[in-house]
């Protein structure tokens, strides 16, 4: 008989934070909850083997075409019968990488980082030949700031397409000085709160797994942002999300990227906000 859980984590990291933390938070409840590898899944295509879930969590598969069947089995196998977090940003958008992010950003003229996108590495020279630099490269469908680059000219773009990189995985977008921004959590509709993120001296990222410092930021106190946040989590149809925002050389707020799995180890760090259990209760009514 197919075993039957309150909550299922789909994950490739399950000694992860974010993994750990909602199982903590579900035991805390009583709740039946089970950690499942998507390395471990078998697809079966004549017979539903995933078990029976009332909430599901799938953690960063990542946004590459590379998991897509995966991500597309897992989803088909859960829509109408669980609680799937995120599930209508995922029926749109079966992927949410930065280049779509990017499309649909123009289309509702939501404020971005001015960002390109190049169909050959010849097309990308030639653009960007006299363009003002330095310019932040970064992998399409990466996260916790691995694969980013800052190229101060256009040698140094060459010398990062010399590595395995394809010009058509990457996205383009001017360097905003600064060396912080603000993470914003929603859930459920809602803001939960918000954590500035601050670069080492001398490095440009301001990731939390990349060394960068975080502490509370008070939104409430910054209604724009949150308004912005809460806008940008409408046209993803995102239950959950983490929106990333920085303020341009004008002082306004453009949006970096939306992560509908962010991380949140250090915005609970930093806030003493309890994200996974408000993830716990939010899918487990």
């Amino acid at each position: 008989m197919n075993k039957k859980y309150d909550l299922i984590v789909f994950t490739n990291g399950p000694s992860a934070y974010a993994p750990l933390r909602v199982m903590e938070e579900a035991k805390k409840r009583g709740l039946k909850f089970r950690i499942m590898e998507y390395r471990n899944i078998k697809l079966n295509f004549n017979k539903d083997i995933l078990p029976e879930a009332k909430g599901v969590f799938l953690r960063g598969m990542g946004e590459d075409v590379n998991h897509l069947p995966l991500k597309y089995y897992i989803i088909n196998n859960y829509c109408g019968k669980s609680n799937v977090l995120n599930l209508k940003s995922f029926d749109k958008w079966l992927s949410l990488d930065k280049v779509i992010q990017h499309i649909e950003y123009g289309k509702h003229n939501i404020p971005t980082a001015k960002s390109y996108y190049f169909g050959s590495l010849e097309e990308a020279l030639k653009t960007l030949k006299g363009h003002k630099f330095p310019m932040i490269v970064k992998f399409n469908a990466g996260s916790k700031g691995k694969s980013v680059y800052k190229a101060k000219n256009i040698t140094q773009v060459k010398e990062i397409f010399k590595q395995e990189f394809d010009v058509r995985t990457m996205l383009f977008q001017d360097f905003i000085t600064g060396g912080e921004d603000i993470r914003i959590i929603v859930l459920g509709g809602k803001v939960i709160g918000a954590m500035k993120r601050i670069a080492q001296p001398g490095q440009y990222l301001t990731n939390y797994s990349q060394g960068g410092e975080v502490v509370r930021y008070d939104i409430q106190k910054d209604p724009e942002a949150k308004k912005l946040a809460l806008k940008v989590a409408k046209l993803f149809k995102l239950d959950y999300c983490g929106v990333d925002l920085m303020k341009n050389s004008e002082g306004n707020w453009v949006v970096l990227e939306v992560n509908r799995a962010c991380q949140f180890q250090g915005f609970e760090k930093s806030t003493g906000i309890n994200v996974a259990r408000q993830i716990v209760e939010y899918l487990v009514k």
